[in-house]
């Protein structure tokens, strides 16, 4: 009984909650004045998207194109493959609502605590298969991709009950067509949770660095920001046009909202190692095969820092995907 009433209180305190941060003034205007930082669920996106707006300098939009909960996104399936020149207004003017802030949602807002705003920061895990779509149609929108060991995500993801969306990327003709066909026996073969989880990852960071060139995108490592968050946190603000501040580096140490650290697998502040007591040696030495399957496997290793310049050679020299 008492559990049951806790449970009401704390939906009660979130429609209660999230009705109030929806009065807020979004005065940024188009899309040139939001910050759009991507990633894969359970890889951090949070902890970083706080450390973007530390000082409370956005309006922060929590996922917004996650349909179940934004209706205007309605169209977009849970991870969506956009080619950059596809013109659909389902997709294109739900989008632009988001990106120049004209959505109101409890969802979204639930977690923004600044009432007049003239810049926005938009966070959200569904949306790399189509960041350069983004990309393309709202263009001067500064867009950062959150890698995390995907050893690291697979783990925390299975630790969480997470599904995965490998059955997904098969039903859609245009992402198989213009980059997974040759990967389709792998799509269908794989059945170990956690090797899906692995491919997941590999799937959805890969299409990016296929699609954007040097430059156009900004890497950020997970890890980086715990082993060298002066160096991470300033290349990020480097390219955000944001100056650095020491007070930053106090902000590090604070658990992000989605840590969910008592379930053990995620570490708030950052630490490399802390998926190693929860992967096999079996898990890692399959997973390894997994990444060299798309390039990954001089990023990615049984080491847990990544190697920055072997993920930007990944980007293309000529964009790929811009088929109609």
């Amino acid at each position: 009984m008492i559990a049951r009433l806790k449970r009401r209180a704390g939906r009660a305190k979130r429609r209660v909650v999230g009705v109030l941060h929806q009065l807020h003034v979004d005065a940024g205007g188009d899309q040139r004045a939001t910050t759009f930082l991507a990633g894969s669920g359970r890889g951090g996106t949070t902890w970083i998207a706080e450390l973007i707006n530390h000082a409370n300098e956005y309006r922060f939009m929590f996922e917004p194109f996650t349909a179940r909960h934004v209706s205007e996104v309605k169209a977009f399936r849970n991870r969506q493959y956009l080619r950059p020149n596809d013109d659909d207004p389902a997709f294109v003017a739900p989008a632009r609502a988001i990106v120049e802030g004209r959505i109101r949602n409890r969802w979204v807002d639930y977690y923004n605590h600044r009432f007049v705003a003239r810049h926005r920061l938009i966070k959200d895990i569904r949306a790399n298969m189509f960041l350069k779509w983004l990309d393309v149609h709202f263009p001067g929108m500064r867009i950062a991709l959150l890698l995390r060991h995907p050893l690291a995500v697979a783990a925390s993801r299975l630790r969480h009950t997470w599904s995965n969306d490998l059955a997904d990327f098969l039903r859609q003709e245009a992402l198989m067509a213009d980059h997974l066909e040759p990967h389709r026996h792998l799509l269908e073969t794989v059945r170990d949770p956690f090797e899906q989880h692995v491919l997941q990852w590999c799937i959805e960071n890969w299409i990016p660095l296929r699609q954007f060139q040097r430059g156009e995108l900004h890497l950020a490592f997970y890890e980086h920001f715990s082993v060298d968050p002066r160096g991470e946190i300033g290349r990020l603000f480097a390219f955000l046009g944001k100056p650095f501040s020491e007070k930053i580096l106090e902000r590090v140490e604070r658990p992000s909202r989605m840590a969910w650290a008592a379930k053990g697998v995620v570490s708030a502040l950052g630490d490399p190692d802390s998926w190693r007591p929860y992967v096999s040696p079996g898990e890692i030495s399959r997973s390894l095969d997994i990444l060299a399957q798309f390039g990954f496997e001089s990023v990615y290793s049984a080491s847990s820092l990544p190697n920055r310049d072997a993920a930007e050679s990944l980007f293309k020299t000529q964009p790929i995907g811009l088929k109609a």
